[in-house]
């Protein structure tokens, strides 16, 4: 098993990395180089965060190799803000896929893609069918299939501007700063002249956990008054978004890569990982990228070379295929069968338990002592509505205007 040292507690503390390594992961500490102790085989840092300086200084200073750890591009079932973990993990040993200043793995593999061959190509265009069909994403925790174009929008050409976090370091690494997001914003008016610019909100700050670029306030963009432009602030998977917009412009926000994986032009303003391959409309260039890809082929080097997993429910070292047969199962489950479940007789100490239980079966779950009751609410109801009892209790003759589950 390998041997590793950082300098980050947070990264010792994650047990996932453990599957997801191979290996185990300890803080440097002065004894941990007393002699007849094992050699690491490599000093860890996360991505390009500030205090990965020290860090790759440690490794320059103790003569071993300095790798970047970064989340996978399908990595959580839910939200790492929400207190999820990660089942995927990338490891680079020569720079990190954002950082388009410097050569990285993913960089290395698309520039020489002997590794392409017909069964890994193959494999690919399932996997990304699948992943469009389930509509999964790196984050998972929104619902699919939420938004509603609003009645005024029905019909009008859309295009969607993405939005990053603030300080973000693929950002900076992608070439690009804060005045490349007003120039983005710009030009996607300019060059759509016919259409509605949506600007997509960063899931981190429909949070509440971090700040955008675009500064918004009271629904709108500080500062911009062009009728045009709209706020998509909602709380929703952006997958299912793609369906409703003509073209994508990101600066280096992962939401372009999954826009390719739909068929969508994307205009890219910065250098991200997916730009420079043949396959973007790209306002920046890096002269080091000079292959064409296929979107097969992009998908192939970033998900399935690039990235390992671990299964999320065994922790075990898994294929991408799992992952996204989890996912979609989960996603069969976020789906409501009614709108409104009403759970008849139920005791308190049953209700504490059966309601979590339930959640994915209905919008709303409403308990309701007897028939009588369950009566009255049913005059009422005008949605898709069921029943759930516990048991083989035998099932109450019930009606109403609505109720079209029951």
């Amino acid at each position: 098993m390998s041997h590793f040292l950082c300098l980050s507690a947070g990264i010792v503390r994650a047990p996932e990395l453990k599957p997801l390594l191979q290996g185990s992961v300890c803080l440097h500490r002065p004894w941990n180089r007393w002699p007849g102790l094992r050699e690491p085989d490599a000093v860890l840092g996360w991505g390009m965060k500030a205090n990965t300086g020290k860090t790759s200084a440690l490794a320059e200073r103790l003569q071993l190799p300095f790798w970047r750890l970064e989340d996978g591009f399908i990595s959580y079932l839910g939200h790492p803000a929400l207190g999820d973990r990660r089942f995927s993990l990338i490891v680079d040993k020569t720079g990190i896929y954002y950082d388009a200043r410097q050569p990285s793995d993913l960089e290395n593999l698309l520039n020489n893609p002997q590794w392409l061959t017909p069964e890994l190509e193959a494999r690919s265009v399932k996997l990304i069918d699948t992943i469009c069909t389930h509509h999964i994403s790196k984050y998972n925790h929104e619902l699919v299939g939420q938004w509603q174009v609003p009645a005024d929008s029905t019909g009008k050409p859309k295009v969607l501007v993405v939005d990053q976090t603030f300080g973000d370091c693929s950002v900076s690494c992608g070439m690009a700063n804060a005045e490349t997001f007003t120039a983005m914003l710009v030009a996607a008016l300019q060059e759509n002249p016919e259409a509605e610019v949506w600007v997509k909100v960063h899931p981190d700050v429909v949070l509440g956990t971090k700040q955008g670029y675009f500064p918004f306030e009271h629904g709108h963009i500080k500062g911009v008054t062009d009728t045009r432009v709209k706020v998509l602030a909602d709380k929703v998977n952006a997958q299912s978004l793609f369906p409703h917009f003509d073209k994508v412009y990101v600066v280096t926000s992962q939401l372009g890569f999954e826009a390719l994986l739909h068929n969508k032009p994307v205009v890219c303003f910065g250098v991200p990982f997916y730009s420079g391959w043949g396959l973007t409309d790209d306002r920046g260039g890096c002269e080091r990228r000079v292959q064409k890809h296929s979107l097969a082929s992009l998908f192939a080097a970033a998900c399935l070379l690039y990235t390992r997993y671990i299964d999320p429910e065994t922790g075990e070292p898994c294929e991408l295929e799992d992952v996204v047969e989890l996912i979609a199962l989960q996603r069969q489950y976020q789906n409501p069968q009614v709108d409104r479940l009403y759970a008849l007789g139920f005791s308190l100490w049953k209700r504490a338990f059966v309601k979590e239980f339930a959640a994915g079966l209905a919008g709303e779950v409403v308990f309701v002592r007897h028939h009588r009751a369950l009566q009255k609410r049913l005059a009422k109801d005008t949605g898709n509505s069921g029943l759930l009892v516990w048991g083989r209790k035998p099932l109450p003759e019930v009606g109403g205007s609505g109720g079209d589950g029951l």
